[in-house]
C-alpha cells in the first residue's frame, strides 16, 4: 500500500468502513490514525486494519458492496466509445434490479453519492428466523 497523505480514501477490513484520511494520530502516529467519515465524524483507529487506500474513491469498492443503492457486480477499467475511441475513467458496473428484470448500468467515480460496503450491509442486516 502507498503511503498515506491527507484527504486519500481508505477502507478498513473489519467493518468496510471507509473514509478519509486525515492525519497519524498524536498519541502513537505509527500505529494509529485519525479517519473522517462522511458525517465528519473522526474516528482513530489502527494502521493495521486499512486495506486499501487511494486518491480515488472508485479504488476502494469491492464487488458485492452497494453504490447509490445498487449492488455493484463488477469493474470496467477503460471504455472506449464508438465515435473518437477515447478513454474514459474507469467506471463500475451494477446489477440494477427493476421488478422481476436485471440489467447492467456503468457508474463513474463522479457520479457516486454513496456507499454502503458488504461488510457494513452484513452488520446491519437484521436476520429473519436467527
Amino acid at each position: 500500500m502507498e503511503e498515506l497523505k491527507e484527504g486519500m480514501y481508505v477502507r478498513t477490513e473489519q467493518f468496510g468502513n471507509i473514509g478519509k484520511y486525515m492525519r497519524d494520530a498524536y498519541e502513537n502516529p505509527l500505529e494509529y490514525i485519525e479517519m473522517e467519515d462522511s458525517n465528519y465524524t473522526t474516528y482513530t483507529i489502527p494502521r493495521h486494519t486499512i486495506v486499501k487506500a487511494s486518491h480515488n474513491i472508485i479504488d476502494l469498492i469491492e464487488v458485492g458492496d452497494y453504490v447509490n443503492s445498487y449492488k455493484v457486480s463488477g469493474f470496467e477499467n477503460t471504455y472506449f466509445n464508438g465515435v473518437d475511441r477515447r478513454k474514459e475513467p474507469k467506471r463500475i458496473e451494477v446489477i440494477v434490479i427493476n421488478g422481476k428484470y436485471e440489467y447492467e448500468n456503468l457508474i463513474k467515480a463522479e457520479d457516486i453519492k454513496s456507499i454502503v460496503t458488504k461488510e457494513q450491509f452484513e452488520q446491519n442486516s437484521y436476520k429473519v428466523g436467527e
